[in-house]
């Protein structure tokens, strides 16, 4: 039976890029088609996230070398997921889709064995994991503490340390992550790891970028963290409970200090201070308590929104047939 395969990607003022990463993700696709016991079709979906430079033009004039190459066009820059999600639309008819970023630092040669993986197992997906970056350390430490901080406020997925995105899924993976992303709030990688069950790793060495800007740096990387605490599914709830941990072992530790300097004289307070300390204490304990208990409440009902309204216009090739 013949196999449906899309890769799709996000570029944004990738143009000193972007001709070696469309060469390079077609050779692999016809490196797949060339070992695969069975049909194979393929297309690449590129959605340019409304570059200021000459991304669009370039892959449009590429079109006509690569017949499946897609363009989609954004009208506005919506954010690199609101982008990514828009594509992955077009790619659901697919039986199984990569998704991969144009910088070049995740090597689309490595789409061969993961999609060969993929194929010839009942898995969900198949899941890179950056094992070495060429980052510099404040960096690493910073997308370590935002993988923890994602595994913090959301109790529906673990992202693995070192995934953004970029792996190779079933085509109702990647519906099912699509609608989580616009109904749920989590981000695109929770929504990819959670749907994605069974999964296996693909551990991977990061190249460097050689051309364009990254646009994940520090601060993006923390706006991303307060999104994340500000809308996942536990954050509330779990900081509650965790102020409530800190109470309790707070009224335990000077309840247990007060006893041991009243029963060895070793101060004295004035009448009813002990007593009020405790209580203040004891009262912070159970408030913060219910306060979680409620936050885990209204955290079952609540339902977010996403806007994954993206105006865009998508160009294919006058030579594009229906794969």
């Amino acid at each position: 039976m013949k196999k449906k395969l899309s890769v799709v990607a996000s570029a944004y003022n990738e143009s000193s890029n972007i001709n070696q990463f469309v060469q390079r993700v077609f050779s692999a696709l016809l490196q797949v088609q060339r070992i695969a016991d069975f049909p194979v079709s393929y297309q690449l979906i590129i959605a340019d996230n409304n570059s200021q430079d000459n991304t669009r033009n370039l892959i449009l004039q590429m079109q006509d070398t690569y017949p499946h190459l897609v363009l989609i066009a954004n009208k506005l820059n919506y954010g690199p997921e609101a982008s990514v999600i828009n594509a992955l639309k077009y790619s659901v008819e697919s039986d199984y889709i990569a998704l991969i970023c144009s910088d070049l630092q995740d090597p689309p040669e490595y789409l061969v064995e993961m999609f060969s993986t993929i194929i010839s197992s009942d898995l969900s997906a198949v899941i890179a994991v950056k094992k070495t970056t060429s980052s510099p350390l404040p960096m690493r430490f910073v997308r370590r503490s935002y993988y923890s901080l994602l595994d913090f406020a959301s109790r529906r997925s673990t992202v693995p340390p070192g995934f953004h995105g970029f792996g190779v899924y079933t085509s109702s993976t990647i519906k099912s992550a699509i609608s989580i992303w616009c109904d749920v709030g989590l981000n695109l990688r929770q929504c990819l790891v959670y749907c994605s069950q069974p999964y296996s790793l693909f551990s991977y060495n990061q190249a460097a970028r050689v051309g364009g800007t990254s646009t994940y740096n520090i601060v993006r990387y923390l706006s991303e963290a307060l999104r994340a605490i500000s809308q996942s599914d536990a954050t509330s709830s779990r900081t509650a409970l965790l102020f409530c941990f800190l109470g309790a072992c707070l009224f335990l530790s000077v309840g247990i200090f007060i006893i041991g300097i009243r029963t060895f004289h070793i101060a004295d307070y004035a009448s009813g201070i002990t007593t009020l300390i405790l209580i203040v204490l004891f009262a912070f304990t159970i408030q913060s308590l219910l306060i979680g208990l409620l936050s885990r409440q209204i955290e079952m009902l609540r339902i977010s929104t996403n806007n994954s309204n993206v105006n865009h216009n998508v160009y294919k090739s006058p030579s594009y047939s229906s794969f």
